[in-house]
């Protein structure tokens, strides 16, 4: 059953999903802190693979998918329906797919209303600077005041087939460096992995290559991790956990401090309030 009136609007926060219920937890965190800000009904409702998750995992309520929200018979038809994107990126596969979730509920159901809102991260306008801004005061979190050497910032992100998901990567390391300034010594991109072949060579460097490099145990070194949800990738004793606990291996010297993720910044989580209430004025 899907809470709220006949034509209240419904707001659903959208990420890919996980199989990890740290993960359905945490998005559902972060939409019950958006409907705490807004006064509006937001329902977590990911992409796929949480209805893998077992109910009793998630406190006995099982997580949603997107699709099978918005078919949901308890969801009236002349009940606003507005997606809220949780993704870093703003285009390439995920993008795709949930145009084509909304597309195939428009045919299915002509009779809602679903509208995309913007995503977190764009190119230009008074928000650009989303991302970096939050990532920007994950990374002030680990700057020590014994520190005795200025640290080099690894911003971390999961790695794309497709350009634009590097390009975004790219420009918000650019964003937090130019924030920071003289506080650390540099910061640099990296993804967690990448497709074989040179066609893919966009998404270098990779961060076990990153870690390896001999200078970097130096100075502290922050892991920013560009995620927003915990999972097998970043979640606890996920993939980019191996692969820093195996560079301390090679390197014990190697001082690795990792931030928390940003999906539950205040700062991140403002903004989405923001369009949540831009979206009723525009209703």
């Amino acid at each position: 059953m899907i809470a709220g009136g006949a034509k209240a609007p419904l707001f659903l926060l959208t990420d890919n999903g996980s199989i990890r219920p740290a993960s359905a937890l945490a998005l559902r965190a972060a939409a019950e802190d958006l409907s705490n800000r807004t006064g509006q009904t937001v329902m977590p409702a990911s992409l796929a693979h949480c209805h893998r998750i077992p109910a009793e995992e998630l406190g006995g309520t099982p997580a949603r998918r997107l699709k099978e929200t918005l078919l949901d018979p308890s969801l009236p038809e002349e009940r606003p329906v507005f997606i809220i994107p949780f993704f870093l990126a703003n285009r390439g596969a995920i993008v795709r797919l949930v145009e084509q979730a909304i597309a195939e509920t428009r045919e299915e159901r002509p009779q809602l209303s679903v509208e995309l809102l913007p995503y977190l991260f764009e190119e230009d306008g008074a928000e650009q600077e989303i991302l970096a801004r939050a990532g920007t005061v994950r990374v002030r979190e680990q700057i020590r005041p014994s520190d005795t050497q200025k640290p080099t910032v690894v911003l971390v992100d999961h790695g794309s087939p497709y350009p634009g998901a590097a390009q975004v990567r790219n420009f918000v390391a650019g964003q937090v460096q130019a924030f920071l300034h003289d506080e650390v010594h540099t910061v640099i991109p990296a993804s967690m992995e990448r497709r074989d072949g040179d066609e893919y060579a966009f998404t270098d460097p990779l961060l076990e290559e990153v870690l390896r490099r001999p200078h970097l145990s130096q100075r502290p070194l922050i892991l920013l991790m560009f995620f927003l949800l915990p999972g097998r990738h970043a979640g606890h004793g996920g993939d980019v956990a191996e692969i820093c606990e195996e560079a301390i291996e090679e390197s014990p010297s190697l001082e690795i401090r990792t931030t928390e993720l940003l999906g539950d910044h205040p700062i991140l989580l403002e903004a989405l309030a923001k369009r949540v209430i831009g979206a009723l004025g525009n209703g």
